[in-house]
């Protein structure tokens, strides 16, 4: 095998993964081994749709397709120039607190 430089190693390789992401790796292998769809659903209680995810996910994108996509959340509720004050409100006197600030 010839060796290659640390730029050539995937960066996925220097994640540090956590026991969902090896968790998901272990049920995708246990799907490609032919490990019966509804068999690991029980094991690693998940759905069996959620083994055909995330077992589409790891041959499309490999081990990146088991890690958790950043999701929309809620909106912010304080603009930025909102916060920007608050914060200049609150450095300037310390003491203030939530309900002062608000009333500036």
């Amino acid at each position: 095998m010839k060796r290659k430089s640390i730029e050539e190693v995937p960066d996925i390789l220097f994640l540090k993964p956590d026991d969902k992401i090896l968790q998901r790796l272990q049920l995708c292998l246990a799907f490609k081994m032919g490990v019966k769809k509804e068999d690991i659903a029980a094991q690693y209680d998940v759905t069996p749709k959620t083994i055909f995810n995330l077992s589409r996910s790891f041959d499309q994108e490999g081990v990146k397709g088991l890690i958790d996509k950043p999701r929309p959340g809620k909106p912010q509720a304080l603009a930025d120039s909102d916060k920007k004050l608050a914060l200049t409100l609150k450095v300037k006197d310390p003491s203030l607190g939530c309900q002062a600030i608000a009333y500036e």
